[in-house]
């Protein structure tokens, strides 16, 4: 992995370490820090400099963090911050006083760009309205570290370097989907996620198995891209990153989440038809075709059965006249909180409750049978007009419309392989939010980043497209 800078020379560079690494030292001396207090100071200003000189590792970590956000979170203010938030935060002061010292600050949003910070603008415009400010700044913080990574990935990604970042995903959501998949085979985890009475549903680091489920489809198209159409890409890496998206889905399939099966089906035949338009014609073509003499036998498996089923009969949508049961309870409770948000909107038409006071807003509009709130949703579009009203949820249809409008045309003009690939994994990603957060809100426990990360190879893959020299912080050659 070769990476130079304009105004450093590697001599320099070993000097600048050496030095810092002799100040380190003569201060931890000097100030006499208790012995585990000096070993934290030992390893935090190595990876300090490290980062500092070559802020594209910060990067390149931000997804094998998602993983463990939840797993380790500090006490900070009152408030708790996880992994993320600490990579996301020296990811941003890595580039910044890099750019400082190179005299030079890359920024060029794009048309990706301006939509996001009108997006960020109405999040921050509904907080005039929230009941709990606390909770809103909280919700809101999320997306201002999407747009920091957005800014960051487009200032310092080049496309010789777009393979370290589909690595990092990638290895992220197989340490995810292995961990999930023992849980699943041992049978280890809360007794309600219990399957068959023997498996369990896997729920990975994220407590939950929708969250989970959702980690690994906004990651397995990373993999998969890189299989389908890295040009460079030797057939070994091929084989791994094809036996990496492999091992992503049958963590999906182990989750038990109806929503991530739908979504990572969608997302792979949009891949499927991009990267090979014939075959998905042929496939297309044989489906419809046996369709009539298989429907029936394929219908009657217990996966399509999960996938297709709605849990019981639901007359109408009106959740206060259906009576709860084992087999439609889920279902039910999902509709309830639906049925809640939409009476939030109703109220707050223009700037709804306030971004993220679905919880603390909930007691007023819950029905009598549903008390207890959920956290969101469970169908982000609504909670975003709950949460936000018109104006939030126009904002953010329309950072979606430029973010699909900009990428199909990237797609067209694109020519180098590499980048293509980046920009696969991008839609293939987007697409599996886009469905999976129909039942859901995937911008949980970190994996905001991976959105973030995802709308910036499409703004790297759309300012690369007309040449070969430097274009907002984008270098292809």
């Amino acid at each position: 992995m070769a990476l130079s800078f304009a105004g450093f020379r590697s001599r320099q560079d070993a000097l600048t370490l050496r030095s810092v690494a002799a100040a380190c030292g003569i201060g931890i001396a000097l100030a006499g820090l208790p012995l585990k207090a000096a070993a934290l100071v030992s390893l935090a200003v190595p990876v300090g400099v490290v980062v500092a000189l070559w802020p594209q590792i910060s990067l390149f970590s931000l997804p094998l963090l998602v993983p463990l956000d939840s797993a380790a979170t500090l006490a900070v203010g009152g408030t708790h911050v996880g992994l993320v938030e600490v990579g996301v935060g020296v990811l941003t002061v890595s580039w910044l006083a890099r750019s400082v010292i190179g005299r030079q600050i890359r920024l060029h949003l794009g048309p990706i760009g301006g939509a996001l910070l009108l997006w960020v603008w109405a999040t921050g415009l509904s907080l005039l309205v929230a009941v709990s400010l606390k909770a809103g700044l909280a919700e809101a913080a999320k997306w201002a570290e999407v747009l920091l990574v957005f800014a960051a990935s487009l200032a310092l990604l080049r496309c010789r370097q777009l393979r370290y970042l589909v690595y990092a995903v990638s290895l992220a959501g197989v340490f995810s989907a292995l961990l999930g998949l023992y849980q699943f085979a041992s049978g280890r985890g809360p007794e309600g996620f219990l399957l068959f009475g023997r498996f369990m549903r896997a729920y990975g680091t994220f407590a939950q198995p929708n969250p989970f489920a959702g980690h690994l489809g906004l990651s397995l198209p990373f993999a998969l891209s890189w299989a389908m159409v890295a040009g460079r890409a030797s057939k070994a890496e091929r084989l791994a990153m094809l036996g990496a998206a492999g091992v992503m889905a049958l963590g999906i399939l182990a989750s038990w989440s109806r929503g991530a099966w739908v979504a990572t089906a969608v997302a792979v035949a949009l891949m499927l038809a991009l990267a090979y338009p014939r075959l998905a014609v042929g496939a297309l073509t044989i489906a419809l075709l046996l369709g009539p003499f298989l429907g029936s036998g394929v219908a009657a498996s217990p996966l399509v059965q999960r996938a297709l089923g709605m849990g019981g009969d639901i007359a109408s949508l009106n959740v206060a006249k259906v009576i709860p049961s084992t087999a439609n309870f889920a279902l039910v409770e999902r509709l309830a909180h639906w049925q809640a948000g939409w009476y939030m909107f109703a109220a707050h038409p223009w700037l709804g409750v306030g971004i993220g006071n679905y919880e603390s807003a909930y007691p007023g509009y819950a029905l009598s049978q549903w008390p207890a709130a959920l956290g969101h949703a469970h169908n982000f579009y609504l909670n975003v007009a709950a949460e936000c009203g018109l104006v939030g949820l126009i904002a953010y249809v329309v950072l979606g419309a430029v973010a699909w409008s900009v990428a199909v045309r990237a797609w067209r003009l694109a020519l180098e392989p590499e980048l293509r690939a980046a920009l696969l994994a991008a839609m293939g990603s987007l697409a599996y939010l886009s469905v999976h957060n129909l039942v859901d809100d995937l911008y949980v426990h970190g994996m905001q980043v991976l959105v973030g990360i995802s709308l910036a190879l499409v703004a790297v893959a759309w300012s690369s497209k007309e040449t070969s020299v430097t274009i907002g912080g984008v270098q292809c050659r």
